[in-house]
């Protein structure tokens, strides 16, 4: 992943939230990436990252949360 890049858009969601002009999901965007997405892949370039990739990265974030997420956080995270 372009690391500086998926940063700035969180930034730019966190932007957002704080002028009251971004979506309450933002919020939700923004902790996948951060939470998630950024320490799993980290620079690893987006074309890169094969379907096994994404199975270990499940495999991960249901360790460090403790269960598997609810539906609606995988959408979230999908669309962040």
């Amino acid at each position: 992943m372009e690391t500086r890049l998926v940063q700035a858009q969180s930034e730019e969601l966190r932007k957002d939230l704080l002028a009251g002009t971004g979506k309450k999901v933002y919020r939700d965007y923004c902790q996948a990436i951060e939470r998630y997405l950024l320490p799993y892949f980290g620079n690893r370039h987006i074309d890169s990252i094969k379907p096994q990739h994404i199975v270990e990265f499940e495999r991960w974030r249901n360790e460090k949360l403790g269960k598997a997420p609810a539906q609606s956080k995988l959408l979230s995270y999908a669309s962040a």
